[in-house]
């Protein structure tokens, strides 16, 4: 036959068929892998599309190897670590259904399966990369199929850390698992290979983004619609521009509300309402605290007068116990004594006693009186007024009006709660660059 395959035969026209098949298992047998994808020794693979261009190639020389051996590792891929095969018997089964009503009930041969199988091969495959991505999103392992390829990493990060649920009631996610590990990430997941070839790794890039969009993109929207209405409650300088607010919010910042705030995932909740009934919650247990410490200090009060009573009580009897002994000798010495005692001095008189206190200086008063003076100036001058005027235009004086979802009676939970990562500072570039494209409208 022609040959195809020049990068393996350069320069040679025609290949037999006992070379190709050589040539083919040489190639594959350098990986274990590689062999079971093509199906062994036999070349018999269980899939129809890898057996199909192996037969392809050995027969009718069509293609080269390393087209055969990179359909053979998608297909292997596709189904270790995906719901391939799960997504193709529903496809098969959909079409017999539909024969079956056009009255074309005969029973299927082998060719006929691997036909209706061709037919939807790319619809299956599409949908295998989807439920792979959504599973791997909702696991609360975020990293890129890209960075994985490229291998590229944060320095002094690591590349896994873990998630958790921002609802743990409503949980969406696969708890099969071939260990007792119950964190997230789970095991198997972050050791699960990327797709093999570039090809398919591109594809799942792409479909990585998309299920990235559809998972954020609801609870992104009811954290823009928190912003809207919160900024409508006043503050002390005014109203709060939920655009400024929203612009200053990094990606760090929004993930650590989608994990913090559970009712980002809940469509209609009255956040003007929970704000409220927060700031309450707060001030009750204020109140409560600044009760518990002024009963706290009553009771250290009452302890020290007590202790104040008894050692004053102490006191007296020493010195009652005192008089008494030192009375009797004293007696004599008193009375000799009580003649120089009668006589009034000068520094203990009563006019002395009597006298109040000297005025303060006058100058004080005048340099305090002119402190204040310049103060009041300095308060109406054009320069304080015009300052006090622009620290008064930081905030508008009324609310921003922006149409939002109205307020339910009871707030529905979104279909799709992931794991939330703990942190963003581990992720590579591309996962950085598939959050950053997730928009809330």
């Amino acid at each position: 036959m022609e040959n195809e395959d020049d990068k393996m035969w350069d320069g040679v026209d025609f290949t037999c068929k006992k070379c190709r098949i050589e040539w083919l298992w040489r190639e594959a047998g350098k990986t274990p892998d590689d062999r079971e994808a093509i199906g062994g020794f036999s070349l018999q693979s269980d899939d129809w599309e890898t057996r199909q261009c192996v037969e392809g190639f050995v027969e009718l020389a069509e293609g080269s190897i390393v087209e055969v051996l990179a359909t053979a590792r998608e297909k292997a891929w596709l189904k270790r670590y995906t719901k391939h095969d799960d997504f193709g018997e529903h496809a098969l089964m959909a079409q017999k259904s539909s024969r079956e009503e056009q009255g074309e009930g005969e029973e299927d041969s082998e060719e006929d399966r691997d036909l209706m199988l061709m037919r939807d091969s790319s619809q299956v495959r599409d949908l295998a990369l989807h439920d792979w991505a959504r599973r791997r999103i909702l696991d609360g392992y975020w990293v890129c199929p890209a960075d994985t390829w490229y291998r590229l990493q944060v320095p002094d990060q690591p590349l896994v850390v873990p998630a958790i649920h921002p609802c743990p009631w409503n949980r969406e996610c696969d708890e099969e698992s071939d260990d007792d590990d119950h964190n997230h990430p789970r095991r198997v997941v972050v050791n699960a290979q990327i797709p093999p070839t570039f090809a398919l790794c591109e594809l799942a890039y792409g479909v990585y983004i998309k299920q990235m969009r559809g998972i954020l993109g609801h609870p992104l929207r009811n954290l823009v619609r928190k912003i809207i209405m919160e900024s409508a409650i006043p503050t002390i300088k005014g109203y709060e521009d939920p655009a400024q607010r929203a612009s200053r919010m990094t990606i760090e910042e929004v993930v650590a509300m989608l994990r913090e705030e559970e009712g980002i995932w809940y469509d209609g909740v009255d956040w003007i309402e929970r704000r409220r009934n927060e700031e309450e919650n707060a001030r009750r247990r204020l109140d409560q605290v600044e009760t518990e410490a002024a009963m706290r200090i009553d009771d250290v009060d009452d302890i020290k007068g007590e202790d104040t009573r008894h050692s004053h009580n102490r006191k007296e009897d020493d010195l009652d116990s005192t008089t008494s002994s030192s009375s009797s000798p004293s007696t004599s010495s008193n009375a000799g004594s009580a003649k120089y005692f009668d006589t009034t001095s000068p520094v203990l008189s009563t006019t002395t006693l009597q006298t109040t206190p000297s005025p303060p200086p006058l100058s004080d008063e005048v340099a305090l009186d002119k402190h204040k003076t310049e103060d009041e100036e300095d308060d109406s001058t054009p320069r304080y007024e015009s300052q006090k005027v622009q620290q008064e235009k930081d905030l508008p004086s009324r609310p921003r009006i922006i149409p939002v979802d109205p307020v339910r009676s009871q707030p529905q939970p979104l279909s799709s709660i992931p794991f939330i990562p703990v942190t963003t500072t581990h992720l590579p570039q591309y996962s950085i660059d598939a959050l950053k494209s997730v928009r809330a409208f």
